[in-house]
């Protein structure tokens, strides 16, 4: 699925992601230059979750945007050099339904 941010008749960013047996698999999150850093894939990953709010989000990524996936949650793992000179890494967020427990009532 691509999933396209537009804002003013134009695209500033999209994500592109999969859905399998296991979860979401995000293959790309990008925005255009004038809008980087200013929540433009956030917006893109809360979408993404508000349609599968079920799914694990998981993401190949190298060390220049794992802060962005860090910063917005995901857990990261060192996949290691992958090619040769080039760190990658799998980036990790749970379902939101792994993270919520409903409040127990109360035996007054």
């Amino acid at each position: 699925m691509l999933l396209t941010l537009i804002m003013h008749g134009e695209p500033i960013g999209v994500a592109g992601y999969e859905q399998g047996h296991t979860g979401i698999t995000l293959r790309h999150i990008a925005t255009i230059e004038p809008h980087r850093h200013t929540g433009v894939g956030r917006r893109l990953l809360a979408e993404i979750r508000s349609r599968h709010p079920d799914s694990d989000l998981v993401a190949e990524t190298d060390a220049e945007s794992l802060g962005f996936y860090l910063a917005t949650g995901f857990a990261a793992t060192s996949l290691g050099e992958k090619y040769s000179g080039v760190e990658r890494f799998t980036a990790h967020l749970p379902r939101l339904s792994s993270h919520y427990s409903p409040p127990r009532g109360s035996d007054g």
